[in-house]
């Protein structure tokens, strides 16, 4: 091998390590810009470790839920009332961000059976939204959770507009 030869597979050798660290370098700044989207805030180097230990925690009880006596004592649903109520909980850049958040909160709820997550793509973003809830039952939902510092806003649909985005 003639020392061109080497040269010329030097400078590919030395290339193609150079492509390999700009892709590098581009997608941790993706991942840093991802970040600082997610937490509103730049990512601090240096200032916490790696790895960090968290305390255990304990689980804290669901919320009691209304006794017999006080379900049976609602008014049945009039048949005029054709509106259904979700509660929207954020919106998110991902459907499985949103999704993930949605059974993360249902889980903080105690998993109810008759509350479901629907995820309601608008624009680029995905809306997270629980129900669907008769209207009584919407603003205490809403309520809880911002006693426990999450954003909630009602959102109303009809019935037939409910069946067709199920998510």
């Amino acid at each position: 091998m003639s020392w061109r030869d080497g040269l010329r597979k030097g400078r590919s050798h030395l290339l193609f390590a150079l492509v390999l660290a700009a892709g590098g370098l581009l997608v941790v700044n993706i991942e840093d810009d991802t970040l600082e989207q997610e937490t509103g805030g730049t990512p601090r180097s240096g200032s916490s470790p790696a790895i960090s230990t968290v305390a255990p925690s304990t689980p804290t009880p669901p919320a009691p839920l209304p006794s017999v006596s006080k379900l049976a004592s609602r008014a049945a649903p009039r048949a005029s009332d054709k509106k259904r109520a979700y509660v929207q909980i954020g919106a998110y850049q991902s459907e499985a961000r949103a999704a993930r958040e949605g059974r993360q909160v249902l889980r903080e709820l105690g998993d109810p059976a008759d509350i479901g997550v629907r995820i309601e793509p608008f624009r680029s973003l995905y809306r997270l939204q629980l129900g669907p809830l008769a209207a009584p039952d919407a603003a205490p939902l809403c309520q809880r959770l911002v006693s426990q510092g999450r954003d909630c806003r009602l959102v109303w649909r009809d019935q037939k507009t409910s069946s067709k985005t199920g998510g």
